[in-house]
């Protein structure tokens, strides 16, 4: 049997069914000026991003190639009230193929190395990554859940006291909980 690691450094690139979507419908969290404002930086991701994509004019295109994920990420946008009418949302690759297959793969940018670049991308409907992106974000919940159980335990066995076979404090270990969920707390982890 296949040994599973989920992890975002570890995607197995056999998942992808090379449809072009991701490649043909990024997306990005920052406006097009923002993202335009942050490339001035060289070593910026925005750069790199820019550097690869190209954006739409509207949203003619991007529905011809799924609707469906065009209305999703127009209605995550509305939930974050980012969504600006008329302002470019999607962009394509320039080095896309016809057959989807990308024209420049030795020499891809990290963005494309990276994709999907975390458990809870939005990713086009029907991407190999998604049972993937599950399975490792239910890894993920799977041990914030366990820190949190192990600071409870403590808390109970050592009050505020210090953790004997950790060297360390409850309240220094509380902060250390923080830390590892924080990055997370967009995506919920304080209810897990």
């Amino acid at each position: 049997m296949e040994n599973l690691v989920y992890s975002s450094k570890t995607r197995p690139q056999r998942l992808c069914k090379m449809c072009g979507k991701c490649c043909k419908m990024a997306v990005s969290q920052y406006s097009l000026n923002e993202m335009i404002e942050f490339s001035s930086d060289k070593e910026s991701e925005a750069r790199d991003f820019l550097d690869v994509f190209v954006p739409y004019e509207d949203l003619d295109e991007p529905r011809k190639i799924s609707s469906e994920y065009v209305d999703i990420i127009i209605n995550k946008l509305k939930e974050q009230e980012k969504y600006v009418e008329n302002e470019p949302i999607f962009y394509h690759c320039k080095y896309i193929l016809p057959d989807n297959r990308c024209g420049i793969y030795e020499k891809r940018s990290d963005i494309c190395k990276r994709c999907p670049a975390h458990a809870w991308m939005l990713m086009p409907v029907g991407c190999g990554f998604m049972g993937w992106q599950f399975a490792l974000r239910e890894q993920i919940m799977h041990d914030v859940r366990k820190l949190k159980e192990y600071l409870y335990e403590c808390e109970i066995l050592y009050g505020e006291g210090e953790i004997p076979s950790k060297k360390i404090t409850v309240p220094q270990l509380r902060e250390l909980l923080i830390s590892k969920i924080k990055p997370y707390e967009r995506f919920g982890s304080m209810y897990w």
